[in-house]
């Protein structure tokens, strides 16, 4: 019985196009290659997303609501100052109550006669204190008193002050306020100590990781 010869597989070259090689995901170019840094990368990645919540839900919530209730206290100051100040009759009178809420409120108060603040209104910039200023501000004087009073502050041309000017009947009162009286140091306190604590913590992480890959490599 004849044997038939096993016909030699004929090339394919050309006859079916190549397939593209698949590019490398781009963040293998960034990723670290030894094993140490990939572990270490399991650990930083959720440590920095939780610390990235946490700062934002603590700054929205905690130093907004702060800044807003000691704008409203200081609001309700320089209203209670205007009705004094509508009140008195007599420049005894007036430097009696400048003298009363500078013990009573740390305010420093002053009145210029014969001047007027210019009738455009003032808008807050970017600040939240500027921003929350201006909504006590409206509330506690323009809404209580019912009257529209043309205002200006101003939290940056002085250091440790901020200085807010309100248009009254006689003129405009020019109001000091000390910087500590509308900010609080818990915030940056507990910011610091969420940033303290997690670099400590994973410097021993850090520690303990490479010690248990070193026999591996």
């Amino acid at each position: 019985m004849a044997i038939e010869p096993i016909q030699e597989a004929q090339p394919t070259e050309g006859l079916e196009e190549k397939r593209p090689r698949k590019r490398p995901f781009f963040l293998k170019k960034i990723l670290p290659k030894s094993l140490l840094g990939r572990s270490l990368l399991i650990i930083i990645t959720p440590l920095l997303l939780v610390q990235a919540i946490s700062v934002w839900v603590f700054y929205d919530r905690h130093y907004e609501t702060v800044t807003k209730r000691l704008a409203q206290g200081l609001a309700g100051d320089i209203a209670a100052s205007i009705l004094l100040l509508q009140e008195a009759q007599t420049p005894y009178g007036k430097a009696h109550v400048f003298q009363l809420m500078q013990k009573t409120a740390d305010l420093s108060l002053t009145l210029h006669h014969g001047i007027d603040l210019p009738q455009d209104n003032w808008t807050p910039g970017w600040s939240v204190l500027e921003r929350r200023l201006d909504q006590a501000i409206h509330d506690q004087i323009v809404k209580n008193l019912k009257k529209k009073y043309h205002y200006t502050i101003d939290t940056v041309s002085l250091i440790d002050q901020v200085k807010i000017q309100i248009q009254i009947e006689e003129g405009v009162l020019l109001v000091l306020v000390p910087s500590k009286r509308l900010f609080t140091s818990t915030t940056y306190l507990v910011i610091l100590w969420m940033v303290g604590s997690s670099v400590i913590t994973f410097g021993v992480a850090f520690i303990f990781m490479r010690n248990q890959v070193r026999p591996i490599q």
